[in-house]
């Protein structure tokens, strides 16, 4: 319990199957989402979400709402479902590239 505690200690959240033990999610602190994440978000969103874009979710790019931060992932930008959405290339560069901002 002191351990769990300790000043410098990082919580790590895994998600396993209930019947298989299996680790279905996994740290949303990495940058790069898994391949259920992947799956998820493309089925939720079916295609690019910038406005009257019709570019299957398959075929994009998947893009943190909020920003990832790279050099402390524990501070935001969390690569969970609710944090990402497909972006087809054009529009992922347009937000990158603009003052495009999205809101949830």
């Amino acid at each position: 319990r002191e351990v769990a505690f300790a000043p410098g200690t990082i919580w790590r959240r895994l998600i396993t199957h209930p019947k298989t033990g299996l680790l279905v999610k996994t740290d949303p602190t990495t940058y790069k989402p898994t391949a259920e994440t992947q799956r998820h978000v493309t089925a939720r969103d079916m295609t690019c979400t910038f406005p009257s874009c019709q570019m299957p979710a398959h075929r994009c790019d998947l893009d943190h709402i909020q920003p990832f931060n790279h050099e402390n992932p524990q501070a935001g930008g969390a690569t969970e479902p609710d944090n990402l959405m497909p972006l087809c290339r054009r529009h992922h560069l347009l937000k990158h590239r603009t003052e495009w901002q999205v809101q949830r």
